[in-house]
């Protein structure tokens, strides 16, 4: 049940995307990237996305309880 909700939750904030592809903060370990990575927040989730061609590309769902480095191994 919980695991519904919270990928109800992803699927929300993904679909919020679509029409504000701004709204996300710049995501800080990956601004040496060559492309600007954003991210928006649902409970401890990070949607890390990047924004190109008027296109929201959402690159991973980051659990934030993990160790945050883990997010510079995040792939182009």
């Amino acid at each position: 049940m919980v695991a519904k909700k919270i990928i109800k939750g992803i699927v929300k904030k993904s679909i919020l995307l679509e029409s504000n592809p701004l709204i996300g903060v710049k995501e800080p370990l990956l601004v040496e990237r060559q492309f600007e990575y954003r991210f928006i927040v649902e409970n401890n989730y990070k949607i890390i996305y990047r924004f190109n061609d008027n296109i929201a590309r959402i690159i991973s769902v980051f659990d934030c309880k993990q160790n945050p480095q883990k997010i510079e191994k995040i792939k182009d």
